[in-house]
């Protein structure tokens, strides 16, 4: 309790610091739309730019809260994802008002009911992973962290539907952004869990972050080339660089998550005929769990 108290001064002054950062940064961006140095659509984009790293600012890897929060919060979160999710995934088929879509009209229904779909699944697990008290965790809290992000995104993807067309240029932004800080918070819980299971020293994962960051802004400067390049064939050659970057890295650190789990799955099928009773079921149990992070 000590330790947390300790902590909560410098927790909250990072907060106001990064509050103040994106403040700052929001109005430098509303200044130059002002004097002509942006048009509309390039300071929208930054807008959301902004709106779309946010989350990633205030969540790292190196947040180290491992508590769930209290209970009257959690049930707060719980309302307001379930009221948000289901209002997303509902309300576009109500026919008596005018909303907006990014697609023809022929294709609208088929995009609604995906998006309604996705929007209640996801809505459904968030809610739930929100309402369950875990036991002290910090990887439990960045794996809540992940879903939440998986959450804001899809929603934010449906929402879009309700906005005019020429706010698309934010919406889009801070969907784009906020996919690359998703991926990143869903990387490290991959490469977390596999240098937990691994029992020999390995050079990728003990650089997993500096891989895995390294991909994020190879993601996020292939974004900002195109918003500030647009489809020039320059532009085109950068972000060809940018996206080759960031595929390459990421199949290449799956592919070591994926022999790693296949190894770990190897050697647990050696032990499950050395041992018996008690040993063996949980062998056995430990087998499951694997296979069904492979298929993951």
């Amino acid at each position: 309790m000590t330790d947390q108290k300790a902590l909560l001064p410098k927790t909250r002054g990072s907060f106001l610091g990064l509050l103040l950062l994106f403040t700052t940064l929001a109005c430098l961006v509303t200044a130059s739309w002002a004097v002509k140095w942006l048009d509309r659509t390039r300071s929208l984009a930054l807008y959301g730019t902004l709106l779309g790293l946010l989350p990633g600012a205030l969540h790292s890897r190196y947040s180290r809260t491992a508590e769930a929060p209290r209970r009257s919060l959690r049930y707060c979160l719980v309302l307001l994802i379930t009221l948000l999710g289901f209002a997303v995934a509902v309300l576009p088929f109500t026919p008596a008002l005018p909303w907006h879509s990014f697609l023809e009209v022929p294709h609208q229904t088929i995009i609604r009911w995906v998006d309604a779909l996705s929007c209640a699944g996801i809505t459904v697990v968030a809610a739930l992973c929100m309402k369950l008290e875990h036991p002290p965790s910090n990887y439990v809290r960045h794996a809540v962290w992940a879903i939440f992000g998986s959450w804001l995104l899809i929603t934010l993807l449906a929402s879009t539907v309700f906005f005019p067309r020429e706010y698309h240029t934010l919406l889009q932004h801070a969907a784009w952004h906020l996919e690359g800080i998703d991926f990143m918070w869903i990387a490290w819980l991959m490469a977390d869990r596999i240098t937990e299971i691994t029992d020999r020293p390995s050079y990728t994962f003990s650089n997993s972050g500096k891989i895995i960051r390294i991909a994020a802004v190879c993601f996020h400067f292939r974004i900002t080339t195109e918003t500030f390049l647009g489809t020039k064939t320059l532009s085109l050659a950068i972000q060809m660089v940018f996206a080759a970057t960031f595929l390459m890295l990421w199949m290449f650190l799956c592919m070591r998550i994926i022999l790693c789990l296949a190894r770990s799955l190897w050697l647990l099928w050696k032990e499950l005929h050395v041992v018996q009773g008690a040993p063996e079921a949980e062998a056995r149990w430990a087998m499951e769990v694997v296979r069904l992070e492979l298929l993951a």
